[in-house]
């Protein structure tokens, strides 16, 4: 497995003397510049952040996905996303629920849980770049959340211990998913850093993007299998009372 170290050590190693240009093969370069039109090494700060973040979205996902899917599986128990987003709902200010219905008429529940996801997104934004910056914090940050959504769970009326199970099965997926693309993002990023092979960084990109569009297509299936799975256990259940 490639890690860290392996680009580290790769910029330790001694270059090869200089060959006179007329010695040179026509694809051979000279070395790297950063005069005219030439390529710069290393990776723009924006872009390090925007993959971070979309590493941190990605954990999110995966964290619900599995969360849903557990769920699914265990019948008694009820979708975990719901329940959190019941729970904001009964904690929100009268005021602020006079507000939702004053603007949003029926659909004041929906705009809470809409903006219930705005704040998932936001959280895991925030997570994703803390972890690519200060590791393990973002990883400390998804368990908090995590813990304040058990908490959630368990305060729902009839709730049992068992409930809470399915949402930490998604945490520890969205921990899983951390730590296995964050380290292909710094892998690539110190590729780019060290400038002094474009092979190099060539691999340490298409590690990354293989690993993210997996796990991305991973977290998906695990979804739409989740939503299925829930839809088909709802229609079983109206036709066994009908």
């Amino acid at each position: 497995m490639m890690t860290r170290v392996t680009v580290r050590e790769a910029a330790s190693v001694p270059s090869e003397p200089s060959q006179p240009s007329e010695l040179r093969g026509p694809s051979e370069p000279s070395g790297p510049s950063t005069s005219g039109g030439a390529r710069k090494p290393g990776m723009k700060p924006r872009t390090k952040n925007l993959w971070a973040a979309a590493i941190g979205v990605l954990a999110a996902l995966a964290t619900l996905a599995v969360a849903e899917l557990f769920a699914a599986i265990m019948v008694s128990v009820g979708s975990p996303l719901l329940a959190v987003g019941s729970f904001v709902i009964d904690i929100v200010p009268p005021w602020f629920k006079d507000l939702a219905i004053a603007l949003f008429g029926t659909g004041d529940k929906v705009a809470l849980l809409a903006g219930l996801g705005l704040l998932v997104f936001l959280l895991a934004v925030g997570i994703g770049i803390l972890e690519y910056r200060r590791p393990p914090f973002g990883v400390v940050g998804l368990v908090i959340v995590g813990a304040i959504a058990m908490a959630a769970v368990l305060t729902r009326a009839g709730a049992a211990i068992n409930d809470a199970l399915p949402t930490f099965v998604g945490v520890v997926a969205g921990i899983l998913v951390l730590r296995l693309v964050m380290p292909r993002l710094h892998y690539w990023v110190d590729a780019a850093r060290i400038g002094r092979s474009l092979r190099l960084e060539g691999v340490s990109r298409r590690n990354f993007l293989v690993i993210f569009g997996a796990t991305s297509a991973g977290a998906l299936v695990i979804g739409l299998g989740a939503r299925a799975l829930s839809a088909a256990t709802t229609a079983a259940n109206e036709v066994r009372q009908a």
